[in-house]
């Protein structure tokens, strides 16, 4: 197996071995479920910082937060043993999760998030209709050139 590497050097759990392709976004080691959650504490607290930092050159922070996000909550869903004494990944994604569900939460107290959701559903919306104008005119160029394409393949019949 490859070595594994940073892709960010202040968070921990964001590895690599040799392409972008296998990044590994909650590479954190198997631990005993209540050592585990303290892991996961710390990788919050990293990639938290990280993004107030602007850490992440290659992506938005929301981006990196949420491929953490999506690997920490399969770990989560893996199958496990809930035997005292078992090392998995499972209570590092408890940690982590509550850990940035808990920043999230008193984020909301001291800060206006409406205008960020906002301009989300506008863009959303604005990205659709788009799409919507793009599907409707391929299509039409579609019929066009089938009409196009029957129209030249008819016979002419002369009766006479």
């Amino acid at each position: 197996m490859a070595e594994r590497t940073r892709l960010y050097p202040t968070v921990s759990c964001v590895t690599h071995a040799h392409r972008f392709s296998d990044v590994a976004a909650f590479d954190v080691p198997n631990e005993e479920y209540f050592a585990g959650t303290m892991t996961g504490i710390k990788v919050a607290w990293e990639l938290l910082q990280a993004a107030e930092q602007k850490a992440f050159d290659d992506v938005e922070p929301g981006e990196a937060i949420r491929h953490v996000v999506e690997d920490a909550v399969r770990a989560l869903d893996a199958p496990h043993d809930s035997s005292p004494g078992t090392l998995d990944k499972r209570g590092a994604a408890v940690g982590f999760l509550d850990a940035v569900c808990d920043v999230l939460a008193a984020a909301v107290q001291h800060w206006s998030f409406r205008s960020v959701l906002e301009n989300q559903l506008q863009d959303c919306h604005g990205y659709y209709a788009d799409q919507a104008k793009q599907i409707q005119a391929e299509n039409e160029a579609f019929i066009a050139s089938m009409d196009a394409g029957h129209a030249s393949t008819r016979k002419v019949v002369v009766h006479g």
